[in-house]
């Protein structure tokens, strides 16, 4: 009897334990804030970039230098926060930009829930920040354009992806 409940116990905190250690437990558990949105230009441009992104002093500063990058090129751009994503049409857009965090050895579960069914992803442009600057997902969607960093120079993380930007633009 007291092996059975013990077994009974274990079984129990095991099969409990399993959903707080997913991967994106963490990022229910600790949600983080969006960007506020905005857009630049006339949304009836033909050339369209939409970004992305969480919130913080890092994010913020990368967007702004993309924003101000584009501000005088022939481009609409618009800026909306992560949980957004799901109500964008991607083929509405040239180039899509996504900023995130790591957490829990993970991209943010909005970033995959958009990726999901896409066969082909050319487009896509996902920068994720992490402690080290080093990390990116083993199984990346083909034809993402994945960028790691830590969250500084933040100078040359926005040039290196309005580079990217510039060059997806003009083969659209």
């Amino acid at each position: 009897m007291i092996i059975r409940m013990i077994s009974i116990i274990f079984i129990t905190v095991f099969l409990c334990t399993i959903p707080a250690c997913s991967f994106s437990f963490p990022q229910l558990f600790w949600p983080q804030k969006d960007i506020d949105s905005f857009s630049v230009n006339q949304p009836t441009l033909a050339k369209k970039v939409l970004i992305v992104s969480r919130n913080s002093n890092f994010k913020r500063a990368v967007v702004d230098k993309i924003k101000n990058a584009l501000r005088d090129e022939p481009v609409y751009v618009k800026c909306t926060g992560l949980t957004k994503l799901k109500n964008e049409d991607a083929s509405a857009y040239s180039v899509i930009v996504i900023i995130n965090t790591c957490m829990a050895w993970d991209w943010d579960r909005n970033i995959h829930a958009f990726l999901k069914g896409k066969q082909d992803a050319r487009k896509v442009i996902v920068l994720t920040t992490s402690g080290s600057g080093k990390w990116l997902p083993k199984k990346i969607p083909a034809g993402v354009d994945a960028i790691a960093s830590a969250s500084e120079k933040t100078d040359v993380v926005a040039a290196d992806i309005i580079g990217r930007i510039r060059s997806l633009l003009a083969t659209r």
